[in-house]
């Protein structure tokens, strides 16, 4: 053995509410893959061609969305809430049923942000 002038250290006590948290998230991711998975066979099952780069694109999207309100739904954050709360505007009708709109021009300025080349700002992969 070698001895020397180490300090030891103490091992840190497990953080409940952390190691809940990661319990929660980890149940979210499960439930959204078992979601998107029957999605993903029903759409092939009805010749939606689920092979095409396309496809796993427009999914990766889907996959977040879905997971996203399972977390907001679990009290868990998620970024892509911000992107939703900028995109969709809700209004309460008379019946306390509720009513989600895509914002166009919200949409809209989006696109033309990601499109614009005069941009000097980061680049988004």
């Amino acid at each position: 053995m070698i001895k020397g002038p180490w300090a030891k250290r103490k091992v840190k006590p497990l953080d409940e509410e952390a190691l809940a948290r990661r319990e929660d998230m980890a149940f979210a991711d499960d439930l959204c893959q078992t979601l998107l998975i029957q999605m993903i066979h029903t759409m092939d099952d009805n010749n939606i061609d689920v092979g095409q780069k396309s496809f796993a694109q427009d999914m990766s999207l889907i996959i977040e969305l879905t997971k996203g309100c399972i977390y907001r739904d679990m009290s868990l954050e998620h970024p892509i809430h911000k992107m939703v709360e900028s995109l969709v505007e809700m209004s309460e009708e008379e019946d306390n049923n509720f009513t989600a709109e895509i914002k166009e021009d919200a949409v809209q300025k989006f696109i033309d942000m990601m499109e614009s080349e005069d941009d000097d700002g980061p680049e988004i992969p």
